[in-house]
């Protein structure tokens, strides 16, 4: 009686490994998805990233445009006073006036140029920062999950313990009485 005890309990054993390792397989490609969801954050704050930068690039670029249309039209009207085009006083300080207008809204857009400027460089080091931490969790999710699929993998440690558990029920199973 005691060697059947003792047999009924090896095989009691045999089926917890066979659910408990049927289990981990079925649970695997929830596992991987939970490795993977830092990955992806990850991903989605690059690209969050990216377009903030590009857009500050492209608005650095626009406004960089804008002064040196603006410059040109500074020159452009200081060659007028050059070539003489002005004949009266209340003409030369309508002409002044303008010469100011352009040369405070150059002024205007510089400042705007410079702010963009550093906004493009702090954009810049925050992408770096996320393309670096981009290629770390790459590298940790694919350390993950190949000790996942290798602790799972049929040909794995996990795939090797269920088919020696479900060998180990059954034949433990010719010495089990009809009954159970």
């Amino acid at each position: 009686m005691k060697g059947n005890l003792q047999q009924l309990i090896e095989l009691q054993e045999a089926d917890l490994r066979v659910e408990e390792l049927a289990l981990r397989k079925r649970r695997l490609p929830e596992l991987i998805e939970a490795a993977r969801q830092p990955l992806h954050t990850a991903q989605t704050e690059h690209d969050i990233l990216k377009k903030a930068y590009d857009l500050a690039v492209h608005d650095r670029k626009s406004r960089e445009q804008d002064l040196a249309v603006q410059e040109q039209a500074i020159t452009k009207l200081n060659d007028r006073a050059a070539k003489g085009e002005i004949k009266t006083n209340k003409e030369y300080q309508a002409h002044r006036f303008e010469v100011e207008l352009a040369k405070k809204k150059k002024s205007e857009i510089e400042d705007e140029l410079l702010l963009l400027m550093d906004l493009v460089d702090m954009k810049k080091k925050e992408l770096t920062r996320a393309e670096e931490a981009l290629k770390t969790l790459e590298q940790r999710f694919k350390t993950e999950k190949a000790d996942l699929e290798g602790s799972v993998d049929a040909r794995g440690r996990a795939g090797r313990d269920h088919e020696q558990a479900q060998r180990d029920r059954r034949g433990g199973g010719g010495f089990a009485p009809a009954d159970l």
